[in-house]
Order: structure tokens, then sequence, then C-alpha cells
């Protein structure tokens, strides 16, 4: 795992924010189905695609960030982290979610779990409260630039520039100090529709991606008000369980609205189906921490693609060793 930025922790929300948050990148390689071994897609679902059930849901691609949310428990020892994993998982579509034709538009749902590990109860009242927001563009993922590499990670620093962050997560400190006297902190949905109207009105606010465009979703991860029903029981052979470690708990988060074009933009390089989705994760509680990472559903196909990324240089410099050994035995 790649940090990015360092964190200042350990201010307390209610004597005010007298210390800035400091927004943290986070970068761990994305996995997908293949890496959890989920049923292939029937012969006339999308090349890549995924027949996973969970929850009643049936998930055609999947994306996971294993053990990618550092999550402090205890406000007193910023040393007891947890590690949560996150998933995002594209929802095989149906018939209701479709769009009158004269529209061109097609509906998808996005579902978002937590991986948490087994027995561990985000719910308890001694933890800080603590959320994950999601950004979307115009109910769209971001586009992936094509003089960009993508390398499967969650880092997107190419698109998402830290000034953006730090606007951001400058306005999360605002919203802390509006409630710095409350007995009781809002929950995060709150936070989500305050962000976005900032993110409207704000003058000033210059992060290109997303100004004056952005839907934001907040959820629970941590705190009271955190998910407690499992989506299916580690272990339990339910068609698939994707999330990693595989003895990791799943536990339901929120599901975003994506409205993309007929097609469902899975046959173009930007946006749609295949782009990434800027996820904050924040404590507001007693702690000053934030963490930034970007998710993304993969296919076989981009499993399949990072596996040829990965050996042709491998079977470069065998050619180029069997091509030294025989000049040497030629001399």
């Amino acid at each position: 795992m790649r940090l990015f930025s360092l964190s200042l922790m350990g201010s307390s929300l209610l004597t005010g924010p007298a210390l800035a948050t400091v927004p943290i990148l986070t970068e761990v390689s994305l996995k997908g189905c293949a890496d959890v071994s989920c049923p292939a897609g029937a012969v006339d679902d999308l090349v890549g695609e995924s027949n996973c059930t969970l929850g009643g849901s049936v998930l055609r691609r999947v994306g996971i960030a294993p053990e990618v949310l550092d999550i402090p428990i205890d406000d007193s020892n910023t040393t007891d982290i947890r590690k949560l994993s996150l998933t995002v998982a594209t929802v095989a579509n149906t018939a209701s979610q479709s769009s009158p034709n004269w529209m061109k538009k097609q509906l998808y749902t996005q579902s978002y779990y937590l991986g948490a590990p087994s027995g561990l109860n985000l719910s308890s009242e001694r933890y800080p409260k603590g959320c994950a927001l999601i950004f979307q563009h115009l109910f769209q993922t971001l586009p992936i630039a094509h003089e960009v590499p993508d390398l499967d990670t969650t880092d997107c620093s190419s698109w998402l520039q830290q000034s953006c962050m730090d606007e951001i997560t400058g306005y999360v400190d605002d919203f802390r100090a509006d409630h710095a006297k409350n007995e009781t902190l809002p929950r995060c949905q709150e936070m989500a529709m305050y962000l976005e109207e900032r993110t409207r009105k704000d003058k000033n606010f210059h992060c290109n991606l997303i100004a004056g465009a952005v839907n934001i979703t907040g959820a629970e991860i941590i705190g009271p008000d955190a998910p407690t029903e499992l989506a299916q029981e580690a272990g339990d052979n339910n068609d698939c369980h994707p999330t990693l470690p595989q003895s990791y708990d799943m536990l339901k988060l929120t599901d975003v609205e994506l409205i993309l074009d007929e097609e469902g933009s899975t046959t173009k390089p930007t946006g749609g189906l295949n782009g990434y989705t800027p996820v904050m994760s924040v404590l507001f509680d007693k702690l000053l921490y934030s963490q930034w990472i970007c998710m993304k559903t993969m296919s076989e196909l981009d499993r399949e693609n990072a596996s040829a990324r990965t050996s042709t240089p491998v079977m470069v410099g065998l050619v180029m060793g069997l091509a030294t050994l025989l000049a040497i035995l030629m001399l």
C-alpha cells in the first residue's frame, strides 16, 4: 500500500478543528472476479462479465480494493487500526431499469460493500463516527485519460488533483466546525448534501473534474449507524464472496445509480461502466483523518490485459537472455 500524504490526527472535534485534516491518497492494486473465483457469465453476457449472486443481486463486474481503508477505532490510541476492504460491483440490469426509447439512456446500479475482519462490530458506540463519500460526475464515473496508463490501482492522481482533495477536505473541516457543539453528529448523507451545495455554489471551487456537476452519496462505515447485516457469511459457498482477504465479512454499504447511454458506455474507454469513482473516507468524531481512493470495476478482459502487461517484460528478458547465450556459444 502506498500513501501519498501525511495525516494530522488527535485534535478533538468538540473544541473545533484547530488543525486541518490532511487528505491521504492511498494506492492498492484492484482485484476482480478472477481473483476470487466468481462464476463466469453466460455466453450472451458482455465479454469479461461474471455471474456472481450476492444478497439477491447478480453482480456483473466487480472491483475489490483489499485492506485499503485504515480505521483507527480508539480515539486515545491512533495506532489501534483496523483495515477494511471496499468492493464496487455493477448489478445486472433489469427491464425495469430501461428508460423510454426517446431518452437514449440506460440506468445501471453500482453497489458498494465493506469487507471487515470477521466478527468486528463496526457499529459499536465506542468507535469514532466515520463516513464514505462517493463522488460522481453527472451520475457517471470519471473518465480515464487516454494519455495516462491505467495501472488498475486505487490511485487516480492523474485525474484527481491534490488541489481538489484539499478543497473538498477543507469543506469537511467547515462541516465539522458547524456541528462542533452538537451532542450527536449528523448522518453521513447530511455531510454529502453539504458538500454538494458547497461545490456548486462556491465560486472559488476550482476542481475542474467535478465543479458544478457533482453528485455525492454518503454512507456510514463506522459508528452507531454503520452496517451490521452481513451480505453473505464469510466462507459460505453461495456462488461467490467478492472481497479480500476471503476471510473477511461483507456488509452492504450503499447503492449509486449510473445514467449512461444506450450501450452503457461499455465499448468506450472513458467514463461509463469503465471509469473511476473517487471515494473519500473521513472520521469526523474526535479524529482528523481522511483517505481518498478511486474505485472501478474489473472484468476478465482487464485481468487478461494486466497479465499480458506483466508477462511481456518477462518474455522480452527471456528472449534477450537466450540471444546473449547463443552469441557467447558462437564465439
